[in-house]
């Protein structure tokens, strides 16, 4: 499955580390994206990388629904009775977006161009 939810199982401080650099304390609720390519370290079967909830993006949200067919339908999600939780989370990334969009559609209606790199005019 290229996608999982579930509390974090693992008593290390340090380790599995979320995309923003801070490791995911015990209990705490993850995602996690698998990978089908091993990078050599005995993970042939393929690695996984995990991320707080509150950290993964709309984007990765919507890839999980794509590839599962709903958030209940995430690997653990109902077994783990979190469903609440995950839909608040993509609640709060979709928020986060629109904040933002928010933020700069007075520069965008002004023509200002973000795109990287940068159009040729």
């Amino acid at each position: 499955s290229p996608y999982m939810i579930e509390p974090n199982p693992s008593h290390r401080a340090s380790w599995p580390k979320c995309k923003c650099d801070q490791s995911i304390p015990e209990g705490d609720l993850r995602w996690g994206s698998h990978s089908e390519r091993g990078f050599g370290f005995g993970d042939e079967d393929g690695h996984s990388f995990w991320s707080h909830l509150g950290c993964v993006s709309v984007r990765v949200f919507e890839n999980g629904i794509e590839a599962h067919g709903s958030l209940a339908e995430i690997p653990s999600v109902v077994e783990h009775d979190i469903l609440d939780e995950v839909e608040e989370a993509y609640a709060e990334a979709k928020a986060k977006v629109q904040k933002v969009r928010v933020c700069f559609e007075p520069l965008l209606s002004e023509g200002h161009d973000f795109s990287f790199p940068p159009r040729s005019s």
